[in-house]
């Protein structure tokens, strides 16, 4: 993972212990999205970026089923043309190393 859990839940103001297995995931979902959409790219400083704003929206938008977003138009306009301006970089696409 490029973000750890702590990072997000400073960022985010999550100060509950508990929520940070849950934010563990949410990190891997979405560094797999990212990988599945082609704009994983590690090296690139926007990927921590996008992946900190992902896990953000889906925390602040909890309530409702986040699984809802699976396609990248789902998410606010910003952040769609960050992904794409990842996707479209010219570094390589590399699977998320799960730890």
């Amino acid at each position: 993972m490029i973000v750890t859990p702590q990072e997000i839940a400073r960022i985010h103001k999550y100060d509950e212990v508990e929520e940070l297995s849950f934010i563990t995931d949410l990190i891997k979902g979405a560094e797999f999205f990212l990988f599945t959409a082609g704009a994983y790219k590690p090296t690139n400083p926007l990927t921590k970026a996008v992946i900190e704003l992902i896990v953000g929206f889906w925390l602040d938008n909890r309530e409702s089923n986040y699984t809802d977003y699976i396609k990248i138009g789902q998410f606010p306009l910003g952040m769609q043309s960050l992904i794409l301006s990842i996707k479209y970089s010219q570094e390589e696409n590399k699977m998320p190393v799960q730890e």
